[in-house]
């Protein structure tokens, strides 16, 4: 009888440690999200409707999550990694079908996490599709655009109902956007808009994501929500960012290219390539005067007699027109072998 009663003890404080322990997994879980529903409003038919649910991974260890479940086929779901490292934060894009779906959709997203702790956090996710309104295209997808470059795109706003409908204003809190909206038709029920939307020259480098918002006079559903995406990219960009020259002999010489480029697609000139720690180990050979839209640069590194592990940046100075000078960088890895304990480190 006391043999049987200590293992009945030890199975109960098992599923007691079991059960506190998915109980405190759950509610981790769920802490990592600020926003428990998702709301996407009232949206019109064709519409690009898509919302960006971020989570921040707040405890010590690394986690995956296994899955991302959608409630419905009304909305289409992806994880932006699917491992988390400590304090890093991740997202999940929800992107809402308005073409083959209307009216109110209820459903949810469920993220599956299996490390550090087996969890699942289920979002309930709601809108309603309008069938009054049509956006044509979608969205304002501007692409990737070079630095400085203007660019505008359309959108037909597309009302059937009410003759007096009407558009009254444009909310756009964007500092790299202008919009304006203009009536172009009406009649029989019938009130068509063209939405114009420009990209500002002077709009910094990075993403460009923003929701302008359309204002009407209807009482029950004023807002229209309008979608606008693209890259402002550098004026020139560097390719590989990285050159790995591998593992050299003391006294090998090899050559690696890079490749510098012009988004704007004006021709430019390349003034310098510089590195601080290693400058004596590299060889290149520039035309200061050549003003093309590409440039391959040569760099030979000649590894010195003693070993040494190669980590260094270096900066290319690209005049401008104005007399400011543009600078783009790029990396060089590399080890010189040697005997074991001689390594010295020429940078980091």
């Amino acid at each position: 009888m006391k043999l049987k009663s200590l293992i009945t003890g030890a199975m109960f404080t098992s599923v007691m440690l079991l059960t506190a322990t998915g109980a405190y997994a759950q509610k981790w879980a769920e802490d990592m999200f600020p926003v428990k529903e998702v709301d996407m409003g009232s949206v019109a038919r064709g519409a690009d409707v898509r919302y960006r649910l971020s989570f921040k991974n707040g405890n010590k260890e690394a986690l995956n999550i296994t899955s991302v479940v959608p409630g419905c086929q009304c909305i289409s779901v992806k994880a932006s990694t699917e491992v988390l490292n400590s304090l890093e934060t991740a997202h999940i894009d929800i992107v809402l079908d308005t073409v083959k779906f209307s009216g109110l959709r209820e459903t949810s997203v469920t993220v599956n996490f299996g490390q550090p702790f087996p969890a699942a956090v289920r979002i309930p996710v709601k809108a309603f599709i309008r069938t009054d309104v049509v956006l044509k295209p979608g969205l304002a997808e501007f692409g990737s655009l070079g630095k400085g470059a203007s660019a505008e795109r359309h959108i037909q706003i597309a009302y059937a109902g009410r003759n007096d409908w009407t558009i009254t204003k444009v909310l756009n809190n964007s500092n790299m956007l202008d919009a304006e909206v203009r009536e172009i038709g009406r009649g029989n029920g019938l009130v068509t808009y063209d939405l114009a939307i420009r990209v500002k020259p002077g709009a910094p480098v990075g993403d460009l994501r923003s929701q302008l918002m359309l204002l009407t006079d209807d009482a029950t559903s004023p807002r229209i929500p309008v979608l606008a995406e693209g890259r402002i990219d550098p004026e020139f960009t560097v390719s590989p960012e990285v050159l790995q020259y591998g593992v050299m002999q003391p006294g090998e010489r090899k050559t690696l290219s890079i490749i510098v480029r012009s988004t704007s697609r004006k021709p430019f000139k390349v003034e310098a390539v510089e590195s601080e720690k290693t400058a004596g180990a590299f060889e290149t050979v520039i035309n200061k005067n050549r003003e093309v839209l590409t440039h391959v640069i040569p760099l030979t590194f000649v590894a010195p007699k003693e070993a040494m592990t190669l980590s260094e940046e270096f900066t290319i100075t690209i005049p401008g027109s104005n007399g400011a000078s543009e600078h783009v960088r790029f990396r060089v890895y590399g080890k010189v072998a040697g005997s074991v304990g001689a390594a010295k480190v020429v940078a980091q």
